[in-house]
């Protein structure tokens, strides 16, 4: 669906290969930040909690 919906609006997708993270250094480095400064921080009790607190 989503490269139907790209290919409609002349948009190309360049996908990193598996496995290979360092193609995508910048997001790599975010989920990082994201995984070790704020998950790591709260107890969560659901995946619904971590989703409301991802969204604020």
């Amino acid at each position: 669906m989503t490269h139907e919906w790209a290919k409609a609006r002349g948009i190309h997708l360049n996908l990193t290969q598996p496995g290979q993270p360092q193609q995508n250094a910048y997001i790599e480095r975010y989920n990082r930040t994201v995984r070790y400064d704020w998950l790591a921080q709260t107890l969560f009790d659901s995946i619904e909690q971590v989703q409301a607190a991802a969204t604020r």
